[in-house]
């Protein structure tokens, strides 16, 4: 009985790695037919790190660039306000 369990359990246990092995076998060459690589995640990872990493850079230095334009726009800002006032006040007066 117990030879016969254990025979039932080493066909099971062959057909189960041969089964997983031909899936295997299977699965990879279709990858490799519609161009998979293993390595081509990576490198397009990489891709998009240095783009960011570019855009980062281009942000800070528009940053900084703002920094040094903020003191005039605030100006401007500020007098765009100042008319309205001027001109609201008139009107108010005047009525």
């Amino acid at each position: 009985m117990v030879v016969v369990l254990a025979l039932v359990f080493i066909m099971m246990g062959s057909i189960a790695v041969t089964t997983l092995v031909v899936v295997w076998i299977a699965t990879s060459r279709s990858l490799k037919k519609r161009g998979y690589h293993r390595k081509k995640g990576q490198e397009t990872y990489e891709q998009v790190k240095s783009s960011l990493q570019g855009v980062a850079a281009n942000l800070s230095e528009l940053h900084s660039q703002l920094e040094g334009v903020e003191p005039f726009l605030l100006e401007r800002e500020f007098l765009k306000y100042a008319r309205q006032n001027r001109t609201t006040g008139k009107q108010s007066s005047s009525s």
